[in-house]
């Protein structure tokens, strides 16, 4: 509770992040609410989104050879799993477990010496 305290003193700034549904309404409280407000950044996914494509353009990696050794976008991610699932049929078997809190697919790559074999 102490550390709540003493985050709330007067004159110190907080960040917050909300989805755009919820941001216009933010705005509109914090008005009402007479608080000072900025907003540093009005879209956060797309700034990530360009940091990746600058960082991807700029990244000495084969074209459109999977880079297992960088940062990739979870359509890249899944674009790969696809792919070893269908270029190697007898030995990967990829299958939706789940969905994330986001509404992706959460996969599962299987991968044996004899995919028509039971774990």
């Amino acid at each position: 509770e102490e550390e709540w305290l003493e985050g709330n003193k007067l004159h110190n700034y907080v960040d917050v992040m909300v989805s755009p549904e919820e941001g216009e309404q933010l705005k509109r409280t914090l008005r009402d609410a007479s608080l000072s407000h900025s907003v540093l950044i009005e879209d956060v996914e797309e700034r990530i989104q360009l940091r990746h494509l600058a960082k991807r353009d700029t990244n000495s990696s084969v074209p459109g050879q999977f880079d297992y050794g960088k940062f990739n976008t979870f359509e890249s991610i899944e674009e790969e799993l696809q792919r070893i699932a269908k270029e190697n049929p007898d030995m990967a078997r990829l299958t939706v477990i789940g969905t994330t809190h986001e509404g992706r697919s959460v996969y599962l790559l299987r991968l044996t010496h004899n995919i028509t074999e039971t774990p």
